[in-house]
């Protein structure tokens, strides 16, 4: 019986040892479709802890109305995450982002809205205030949810290996290429 429970016991020993040393650290691909998850889903904790920038990026949005409406269009992005190069402590990741066109998707909206006036006129109307700017968040969210066109364009994240993980450091391109902007 004491020689089975040492079997087991060795047996458990290494499967352990196995196991710690096959967790891999994260390589630059993983690192950049994670970041590209928590924008799209704008999980502000997750960006700030795999980007450097200087300010925290969910600060950069001032108010509420301006969360849900960059959610709305980030909730729509598209990625590939390509090849990969490492240079000791720095990477290089190719990425292909498709993204809502939102200048034109804004000028669309703005379209959309002078086109159905009275309609618009007659339905708040009646609104106060705040029940007004709600329903009108609520609108322009609807029609930027409905909006289909799309932009593809290419960039190159750079990263760096800082304590035991890979930080995305900088991508030349890369808000215009989340604002559907590719030619710009």
């Amino acid at each position: 019986m004491k020689k089975v429970k040492c079997v087991i016991w060795i047996l458990l020993c290494t499967l352990t040892v196995c196991a710690c040393q096959s967790q891999e650290k994260q390589s630059p691909t993983d690192t950049v479709d994670a970041f590209m998850k928590a924008l799209s889903s704008m999980d502000g904790e997750t960006l700030d802890s795999l980007y450097a920038a200087e300010e925290p990026l969910e600060s950069m949005l001032d108010s509420e109305t301006d969360k849900k409406l960059v959610s709305a269009v980030f909730a729509k992005l598209q990625w590939e995450v390509g090849a990969q190069s490492i240079e000791e402590d720095l990477a290089r990741v190719h990425l292909k982002i498709t993204a809502v066109p939102y200048r034109k998707m804004v000028q669309a909206y703005e379209t959309h809205v002078k086109e159905n006036l009275e309609s618009y006129r007659a339905k708040y109307s009646d609104m106060d205030d705040g029940t007004y700017q709600a329903a009108i968040l609520e609108d322009r969210l609807s029609f930027y949810q409905a909006y289909t066109e799309t932009v593809t364009t290419e960039v190159d994240m750079d990263l760096v290996y800082q304590e035991d993980r890979w930080i995305i450091s900088h991508c030349e391109g890369l808000s215009n290429a989340l604002l559907g902007e590719s030619d710009v």
